[in-house]
């Protein structure tokens, strides 16, 4: 096969590769939004009684993140480095504090929107592992079962006082 700059099988390589790079780039600009929409702190009011985050959901979006690292590691070959450098950073930067948000959501949770703060955090440590590794995702699991603790003890106490 000859691959000179203007030959027909370059041409067409070339070609293949901007349709690659075109069907990726849509399901890589949507990974940061749907991982804000599932982490993003909701106030009380938009929480139904022990609601959890949709599991399906939870899965496809980690199972995009695993994607998009994929991505990132043939990105110059599909003429994406630009597109998935930014997204990887968007996530990082986006998941790093909304973690410490959510454990701290958790704490503070009540009766009614404490499974669904469980489950976003169940679901930003999974996501963490993938994005930052096994050692964050098992300082956060630490973090959340703290968190899951104090809750308890608060439970306690207010039921020995009432």
């Amino acid at each position: 096969i000859n691959f000179a700059h203007d030959s027909a099988w370059s041409r067409g390589l070339a070609a293949l590769r901007t349709q690659v790079s075109d069907l990726l780039k849509g399901e890589i600009e949507t990974l940061p939004g749907r991982v804000r929409r599932l982490l993003r702190p909701r106030p009380i009011k938009e929480i139904a009684l022990n609601s959890v985050l949709d599991e399906n959901d939870v899965s496809e979006t980690e199972a995009q993140i695993e994607f998009v690292n994929t991505c990132r590691a043939y990105a110059g070959e599909l003429a994406l480095s630009e597109l998935t450098r930014r997204t990887w950073s968007d996530l990082e930067h986006y998941l790093e504090p909304a973690t410490s948000t959510l454990v701290e959501n958790l704490r503070a949770a009540g009766e009614s929107d404490r499974a669904f703060r469980q489950s976003q955090l169940d679901a930003a440590v999974r996501f963490c592992r993938k994005v930052f590794g096994d050692e964050y995702a098992a300082l956060l699991v630490k973090a959340r079962d703290v968190a899951a603790r104090d809750v308890a003890a608060a439970a306690e106490r207010k039921a020995a006082k009432g």
